[in-house]
């Protein structure tokens, strides 16, 4: 039904809703001497009306031999037979043109104007075939496609929640007939997004969403055979012979994986699972580990210092006119920089409200290279990053500050990419091709203050029992550049040692 007729029904609707009613012509002119007609019409009506107007158009020029359109001509066909149905049923009302011949008469019953609207209702929309989730690499085409139970519907599209800005040359909309598809054309990173599609008639509407996820070029190279690393790994030698083992200490918020990290390397070198440190369920809020603990690495020349977790400190007040005092918990920062200066023994016992000091018995004064710490490893939970409070990520800071003025080397291990990335989720090959993961690394970089070149992204044996190798490449990777550094920092401080005897 073109507008035009859809706009005669709404007034004759009008008209046969008089009250009292009119029997003829002259009635409706006698109302008005100066000969025009005024109805009022529903503001409502008009909107639908010229957003419906370049579809009717385009079909129309298709059904005159014009140019393709996005219908095909099965549906140009069923709109035709259902346009001439209603004009069958559609009561006439010669009175309303003012002519030389007004006689004559003209009625309508309300059963008929019923029946006239229920043949002009289009079907509600309801998607029959939903958008799948699709991954294309970067500049190649990404095409999105559902269907529907009808196509007489307005078309909207959105991309993460906004109205979709459609580029020409870039994005080309198509409908044909029932089935409606979006074709993003040399997709780039930020094509990625969540894509929507509204269909919405007089009836109702409908939609459904799909993820468009790009994949990058390889903006950094991992070696995935872990053989090579493993055995470079078994066979390193420390440069200073006066350091028994690289030292490496964990340090990050609860929940990030510290433990866990621990437990996954010595599983690589094991070569079957370790369960050696115990891991708390991601769902506590509280650290599971209490001590200052090393877990060496079989009877290679590391060894790994897993500390309590870092957590926001609560301001408490303990009743009506006292005042206010902070409840320390997690790890105290002092503690872990006492750690990196060696001043801590192994199994102590951490306590929040009161860090280690020069007269603590168990307090060491006088510490050796073997008694510091050589490689400081902050562990930070991808999915987690965006929701640390600022305390933790300050105290975090802090520690790094201490740990620059010693000199000791610093990497980040962002654990937990499996969790933000569905690629990656998929196919661990393709984390450097991801632009979620590269978008936390940056994210981590900017709150930290860390290179992007000391970020390493990687994965912890968490659900898996059996090997993954792709899962060993990626810790084998980060792990041998944090030894790479400890190695350099321990061999510097032999040299200056020898250059000032």
């Amino acid at each position: 039904m073109s507008p035009i007729e859809v706009l005669w029904d709404v007034v004759e609707r009008c008209i046969n809703t008089r009250d009292p009613a009119l029997t003829n012509s002259m009635e409706l002119l006698g109302g008005y001497p100066d000969g025009i007609i005024n109805i009022n019409i529903p503001p409502d009506v008009f909107p639908p009306l010229v957003e419906v107007m370049p579809r009717q158009v385009a079909a129309l020029c298709w059904a005159r031999g014009g140019p393709p359109t996005q219908y095909k001509q099965e549906e140009l066909q069923t709109q035709s037979i259902r346009q001439r149905r209603r004009k069958r049923h559609r009561p006439q009302h010669h009175f309303l043109q003012r002519n030389s011949n007004m006689g004559g008469s003209s009625s309508t019953s309300a059963s008929s104007s019923s029946s006239s609207a229920c043949a002009s209702s289009p079907s509600k929309p309801e998607i029959v075939s939903v958008f799948a989730d699709k991954q294309v690499k970067e500049g190649q085409d990404g095409t999105l496609c559902c269907e529907a139970n009808t196509g007489d519907v307005t078309v909207k599209w959105e991309k993460n929640g906004r109205s979709l800005e459609c580029v020409m040359d870039k994005h080309i909309k198509r409908q044909s007939g029932k089935t409606f598809s979006l074709t993003i054309k040399d997709t780039t990173k930020d094509d990625e997004g969540k894509y929507t599609i509204n269909l919405s008639n007089r009836s109702g509407s409908a939609s459904c969403f799909a993820m468009v996820i790009v994949e990058l070029n390889e903006w950094r190279t991992v070696q995935w055979k872990p053989d090579p690393m493993l055995e470079t790994l078994k066979t390193f030698k420390v440069s200073n012979s006066e350091v028994k083992e690289l030292r490496f200490l964990l340090n990050g918020p609860v929940g990030a994986g510290k433990s866990s990290l621990i437990n996954t390397i010595k599983t690589i070198f094991q070569g079957y699972q370790s369960i050696n440190c115990l891991v708390a369920s991601e769902l506590s809020s509280k650290s599971f580990t209490t001590k200052y603990q090393k877990f060496p690495v079989g009877s290679r020349p590391f060894a790994l210092y897993d500390v309590m977790g870092l957590e926001n400190d609560q301001v408490k007040n303990a009743g009506q006119g006292t005042e206010e005092f902070k409840l320390l918990k997690g790890v105290h920062s002092d503690d872990i920089i006492n750690a990196l200066k060696g001043h801590i023994p192994n199994d102590y016992e951490f306590k929040p409200e009161q860090p280690m000091s020069e007269d603590n018995r168990y307090y060491i004064s006088d510490p050796t290279l073997n008694d510091k710490i050589h490689c400081l490893v902050s562990v930070i939970a991808a999915d987690k990053i965006t929701f640390m409070d600022d305390e933790v990520i300050q105290k975090m800071k802090t520690i790094r500050v201490e740990a620059s003025k010693l000199g000791i080397p610093q990497v980040v291990f962002l654990t937990r990419v499996d969790q933000v990335c569905k690629m990656t989720q998929n196919d661990l090959t393709k984390i450097y091709k991801s632009k979620k993961i590269k978008e936390k690394m940056q994210e981590c970089s900017v709150r930290l203050g860390v290179p992007m070149n000391c970020i390493f992204p990687l994965k912890n044996y968490h659900e898996e029992v059996e090997k993954n190798e792709k899962l060993n490449c990626l810790m084998l990777e980060a792990f041998r550049q944090a030894v790479y550094s400890a190695n350099d920092y321990v061999k510097n401080f032999s040299d200056k040692k020898k250059h000032v005897e």
